[in-house]
C-alpha cells in the first residue's frame, strides 16, 4: 500500500522512509483536512472539516483541487471520515448529526444513507460489495465502540 499525508499546505507521499511532496496546495485555499482517502488510481480525496466539503486531488490531471461534495452549513456537520468506492460514490461520516451521507458521481445532492441509533455516532466507514460497515462510538463512554454492517440501498450499489 501507499501512505499519503494531507495537510493544509501540501499532499505528500511516503517513498521509502521519506515524505515527498506530490503537490503544494494553493496558498489561498482555505482547507482544514480531517481525513484522507486514496483510490487504486492514486486519486486523493480530502475531507475538509471546517468548510464541510470534500476535495479531490488528482496530480495526474491537475494541480488544482476540485470540490466534489459539500454538506450544507446550516446542518452544522462534524465530518469525521470518508470512503470512496470504485464507482466513485463518496460516503461521509457526520459524527455530530449521527448520520452517514453519500455523494454520487456527477450529483451534487447529498443523500442520507444511515441514521445511527440512540447515542451512537459514526467514526469510520468501509464499503465492500453491497455492504456499508460503520464503526460507531458512544461519546459518553470512552470504552464503547462496535462495527455494524448495513446493506446499501439498490440505488447506491
Amino acid at each position: 500500500g501507499v501512505l499519503y499525508v494531507l495537510t493544509a499546505q501540501a499532499l505528500q507521499k511516503l517513498e521509502g522512509s521519506r515524505l515527498q511532496t506530490v503537490m503544494s496546495l494553493p496558498e489561498d485555499l482555505e482547507f482544514s483536512p480531517n481525513a484522507v482517502f486514496a483510490t487504486k488510481e492514486e486519486v486523493i480525496y480530502g475531507l475538509d472539516c471546517e468548510n464541510s466539503r470534500i476535495l479531490r486531488f488528482n496530480p495526474a490531471e491537475s494541480f488544482k483541487p476540485v470540490v466534489v461534495g459539500q454538506v450544507p452549513a446550516e446542518h452544522e456537520p462534524d465530518l469525521w471520515d470518508l470512503f470512496v468506492t470504485e464507482g466513485g460514490t463518496i460516503y461521509v461520516a457526520d459524527h455530530s448529526r449521527r448520520k452517514v451521507l453519500a455523494f454520487r458521481p456527477g450529483d451534487a445532492t447529498v443523500t442520507q444513507v444511515l441514521k445511527c441509533p440512540g447515542r451512537w455516532r459514526p467514526a469510520s466507514l468501509v464499503v465492500q460489495d453491497s455492504s456499508l460497515y460503520v464503526s460507531m462510538v458512544d461519546p459518553s463512554d470512552a470504552t464503547s465502540g462496535s462495527v455494524y454492517e448495513y446493506e446499501l440501498p439498490p440505488v447506491l450499489q
